[in-house]
């Protein structure tokens, strides 16, 4: 799907286009403020919230996103903290990203 089409899926369930919070941009976070570079290293960092989407796979084939709050991961599973808008129970078919060939550019057909 084109990002138009995703973006208008996501509205269509309620799902807002930005989903990854960034710490940076968060004013309470530390290294914000009249900290000095010591204080920064000392300083207790606050967990950084992360939110993904995933589009849970139906029997027919059809997909819905499910916006999530993602946990601890080992960077082969990551656990899901929260579910934040949709349905996900265990055991569900999910597909949290696709990949393509570094050929083939995306839009493009395959011949």
């Amino acid at each position: 799907m084109a990002p138009e089409e995703i973006l208008a899926v996501y509205k269509q369930y309620g799902i807002d286009g930005n989903e990854k919070l960034q710490a940076a941009d968060d004013p309470a976070a530390p290294g914000h403020g009249p900290q000095t570079s010591a204080e920064n290293q000392n300083a207790p960092r606050a967990p950084r919230a992360e939110n993904a989407v995933v589009w849970r796979l139906h029997g027919d084939n059809t997909m819905e996103p499910v916006k999530i709050s993602l946990g601890i991961t080992d960077h082969a599973y990551t656990q899901v903290a929260s579910v934040i808008k949709g349905e996900l129970k265990e055991g569900d078919a999910l597909i949290i990203r696709s990949v393509m060939p570094k050929s083939q550019a995306p839009g493009t057909l395959r011949r």
